[in-house]
């Protein structure tokens, strides 16, 4: 699903992401994934909001208040803005967070999203002359450009991309790269050493395995973005990576933060 935007919509568009902003709800427990300094904290829970909020027939918030179908621009928009509202830097858990947080017995996290629901973790894979590179998406906004239809940003520059001519798209920025190989194959997994698992840490169901790791889909621009679920008919953490602009039904926003939450 490609999002163009005229530029007289974009103001509605961004005022229902803002209102879904001011009536969130940050579930009331949290959990460390283990007991190191470092370790990052999630929320043990997805964001909730208060109030039904539909935008170009989309119902962003389900019958429990989960809030529910946002792509991942939109999912960094509001994050964004959730940060400002409670005062923390909020962010996606990555994928290898994820897998910790579905393996630890400390996380209640696992059941109450991983399960139920998927989740993007904020990495983005972009594919340009044969070559690829990973990295973290930072943030999002909206902008209006002459020719095309999602714009990267890294370092403060805008890197270029191809598509077709539109108004209004969105801008996610993105951090340093992180990883330039990616898996040609789908298999099950023990660890990853990278950002995504390579094709070497790829390989046929074991004791050892932790997760599986399916297909790549790019869409017109060679750009595509992760995103990860608990199969119970896999009994483990499953993960693909597609489209940034797809809305999934159970996608959900969980909710991470290297704050400590307490302060």
């Amino acid at each position: 699903m490609n999002l163009i935007i005229m530029a007289r919509q974009v103001s509605e568009w961004q005022q229902t992401l803002d209102e879904l902003t001011e009536d969130l709800m940050l579930p009331t427990s949290y959990s460390k994934i283990d007991n190191s300094y470092d370790s990052p904290y999630v929320f043990n829970g997805p964001l909730k909001s208060s109030k039904k909020l539909f935008f170009n027939g989309v119902n962003y918030v389900n019958d429990n208040g989960v809030v529910i179908r946002l792509n991942l621009p939109e999912s960094l928009y509001v994050l964004r803005g959730a940060s400002k509202r409670f005062g923390m830097k909020l962010r996606h858990g990555s994928l290898r967070e994820n897998l910790e947080a579905a393996y630890s017995n400390e996380v209640a996290y696992k059941q109450n999203v991983l399960v139920p629901f998927w989740v993007y973790t904020g990495e983005v894979i972009r594919r340009f002359n044969d070559k690829f590179d990973i990295s973290r998406a930072i943030g999002a906004d909206f902008v209006e450009v002459p020719a095309t239809n999602i714009l990267l940003k890294r370092r403060g520059k805008t890197l270029e991309t191809k598509g077709s001519s539109t108004n209004v798209v969105p801008e996610i920025k993105l951090g340093s790269v992180l990883q330039t190989e990616i898996p040609t194959k789908s298999g099950y997994y023990s660890k990853i050493s990278g950002v995504i698992p390579m094709n070497s840490e790829l390989g046929s169901r074991s004791k050892e395995s932790r997760g599986y790791f399916d297909e790549i889909y790019f869409d017109e621009q060679d750009l595509s973005v992760v995103r990860c679920g608990w199969a119970f008919f896999e009994l483990e953490l499953v993960a693909d990576a597609g489209r940034p602009l797809i809305r999934i039904d159970g996608g959900v926003l969980g909710v991470w933060t290297d704050e400590n939450p307490k302060k």
